[in-house]
């Protein structure tokens, strides 16, 4: 679009033609070849460019003494976005009077990228088109923490890095936490020596089964104490699990959600035995003038209804919200 003191470079032929016709209308044998051949003539056409007053498609021209058209506001168009498929239509938004919209203002190409993102030029010429969307997220390890019409990135610091965020606003320091090879290799002999001492147990009781002691402290309850032993433990090999970055997290996301499981299993194996075995002597005493006593079944009853409740208290955490390995970054 043209300046407001200039003529609209699409009007030009428009106001030559008004120009000629105003000249030569009362002419009886008009011949402007001849006049533009004529130096005198041709300047004298030229001076007279300084009275017309016209109208033309871009509004009307007059000229004042400096030469420059004061008619009126000269036309101007910006194209802008006709829907969201990145199509767009060329609109008149000036002169006010026949404006077909408003001027948006910053045009919408102009406006900052968002973070995480730069101006692409590349996308500039590939789309043919300097009206489209020409910012692009930055690429790996690059970071734009505010809006901007930058055309490059910050680049990550050392040992930093923007993989596994949803924008590239910031970059992370991945630090992956893992438990360290003695400390697993410390767990791992302890598990097995609890685990040995365990399966030792198991085995002498039931080849002793017929012991006084064994009788008196009730094989069942003593081998319940052993597997419970050896559930609790398990936990830490549960726990051992892990993963770094890149890897797949699912052993290690499984192991987070046993382990409270075979914690719990455990200990209610162990004590529970230990508290239905005193309720049981409480019973006895309470008991020891009368014929009735509490039976081994009884002693199973008060076992399995703590382990129901705490399986059922551990189904619905699991399902309401299971236990899974994430990864929390700190903000650089």
């Amino acid at each position: 679009s043209g300046s407001y003191d200039q003529v609209v470079s699409y009007a030009i032929p428009a106001v030559f033609a008004e120009h000629l016709v105003s000249h030569y209308q009362l002419v009886d044998v008009p011949d402007p070849i001849a006049d533009f051949q004529n130096e005198e003539t041709r300047e004298f056409l030229r001076r007279e460019l300084t009275v017309l007053n016209t109208d033309t498609l871009f509004g009307p021209v007059r000229f004042n003494r400096f030469q420059r058209n004061n008619g009126r506001d000269a036309a101007a168009s910006q194209w802008q976005p006709l829907n969201d498929d990145n199509s767009f239509r060329n609109a008149l938004v000036s002169p006010l009077l026949q404006a077909e919209a408003q001027t948006v203002i910053p045009s919408l190409n102009a406006l900052d990228c968002e973070v995480g993102s730069f101006v692409n030029d590349t996308l500039m010429e590939l789309q043919g088109g300097i009206l489209l969307n020409t910012c692009s997220e930055c690429p790996l390890d690059t970071f734009a923490k505010s809006p901007s019409r930058s055309k490059q990135c910050e680049v990550c610091p050392e040992d930093s890095t923007t993989i596994g965020l949803s924008t590239n606003e910031y970059c992370v320091y991945r630090e992956d936490n893992l438990l360290p090879t003695w400390m697993l290799a410390m767990a791992y002999i302890l598990v097995a020596i609890s685990w040995s001492l365990s399966l030792f147990f198991i085995i002498w009781l039931v080849r002793n089964r017929e012991d006084a002691v064994v009788r008196v402290g009730q094989l069942e309850f003593l081998l319940l104490l052993c597997f419970g032993a050896i559930f609790s433990s398990a936990t830490v090999v549960a726990l051992s699990m892990q993963a770094g970055t890149g890897e797949d997290t699912y052993f290690a996301s499984t192991g987070c959600a046993l382990a409270p499981f075979l914690y719990a299993i455990g200990w209610v194996l162990q004590y529970g035995c230990l508290s239905a075995k005193t309720y049981r002597l409480y019973q006895v005493m309470q008991n020891a003038n009368r014929i009735k006593r509490k039976t081994t079944g009884a002693m199973y009853q008060i076992l399995f209804f703590c382990m129901l409740v705490d399986v059922t208290i551990l189904i619905c955490w699991g399902v309401l919200s299971p236990l899974e390995v994430s990864s929390v970054w700190d903000e650089i």
